[in-house]
This record gives C-alpha cells, sequence and structure tokens, in this order.
C-alpha cells in the first residue's frame, strides 16, 4: 500500500504522462478540424469513386477494431506476472535497456517507482494503437469526403482515449501483481 507520501509522488509522475495523453487527445480535435475545413460540403478531395465509399468505410473500421482489440489484448499482457518478470530482468519489448532495482525487494513507495517505465511504455502503445483509430477517420474523411463516418472513428478515438487515461489504480494493480509473483519462471 503507498504512502500517501509515495501516493503523491505517483501521481505526480502520472500527471506529467496525462499531459502527453492531453496532446493525444487534442490531436483528435485537430483530425475534426481538419475534416470540417477541407471536406466541408461533401467535396471529395481526392476523386475517388463513390462507389468505393463503403469498402473504405468497411475496410477501415475493420482495421480500426483490430487497433482496438491489439490493444486490449496488448493492455492484459502488459500487466502478467511473466510481462512484469522480463520488465525486472531488463528483457522486454523496449527500446532501452534500463537498470531497475528489483521491486520486490522494495517498499511499496519506491517499487511503484521502479515499475513506472513499464507502466509508461504501456500507455504509450495503448494511447498510440488508440489514436491510430482517429487517423483511420481522418483517412476516410479525405477519401470519401464525407463526415459522419470520420466523425464515428473520433468519438471512438476519443472515447476510449478517455476509458484508458493513466490512473493511480493501475500502477497500484501492477505492485499488487509483483507483490503476488515468486522468484521463479
Amino acid at each position: 500500500m503507498l504512502t500517501p507520501e509515495g501516493r503523491a509522488t505517483v501521481q505526480g509522475f502520472l500527471t506529467r504522462l496525462n499531459y502527453l495523453w492531453m496532446v493525444m487527445l487534442g490531436l483528435v480535435g485537430v483530425y475534426v478540424a481538419i475534416t470540417l475545413l477541407l471536406v466541408r460540403g461533401g467535396m471529395n478531395l481526392l476523386g475517388v469513386d463513390p462507389s468505393l465509399f463503403p469498402l473504405f468505410t468497411a475496410t477501415l473500421a475493420l482495421i480500426g477494431a483490430g487497433e482496438i482489440l491489439a490493444m486490449l489484448w496488448l493492455d492484459r499482457r502488459f500487466a502478467t506476472p511473466a510481462s512484469l518478470r522480463r520488465f525486472i530482468a531488463g528483457k522486454g519489448a523496449t527500446a532501452i535497456n534500463i537498470e531497475i532495482p528489483d521491486p520486490r525487494t522494495l517498499d511499496d513507495d519506491r517499487a511503484a517507482l521502479a515499475l513506472l517505465p513499464h507502466y509508461f511504455q504501456a500507455a504509450v502503445i495503448r494511447w498510440s494503437l488508440i489514436e491510430v483509430v482517429g487517423v483511420y477517420g481522418l483517412a476516410l474523411a479525405f477519401l470519401t469526403g464525407q463526415t459522419l463516418m470520420p466523425s464515428v472513428f473520433y468519438a471512438m478515438t476519443v472515447a476510449l482515449l478517455i476509458w484508458r487515461r493513466a490512473n493511480i489504480g493501475e500502477v497500484e494493480g501492477l505492485l499488487a501483481t509483483v507483490r503476488t509473483m515468486d522468484d521463479g519462471q
């Protein structure tokens, strides 16, 4: 259990991490503005045959659904004991090699701080997979010159970003998982 001081320290980190989240959320507003400014009036910017619009919509919707499923699957994987063991051992899906103390040997406050790089990585990957759904909406707006279906993509992106915002409960969940792990496997 985090002390009030430890909770405040972790919350400070999460506040900074949520600045990135706010930028990603704000990008959806940029997509909407571009859509409204450039696609206003149903103008087909790329001169695509309108008979292909349903195909583009269905294709991008399926790809977007795949991105959401990938995000949900990876989200679960990041919180597993196996993933945390790889992180603690310095082996995992990361481009950097960081040396961290074994969180299992630290008090809860220091263990939570040691887990923050893992949480940061998971959050950025999660948000990137969500953000690309909004990009698909923007692509759909350019391809079809319509605003209704891209708006569905934008709304889905906003809803998912709000749902998956960084929060201290997730860090505490990682800490609880670490506390129940054994040294083996």
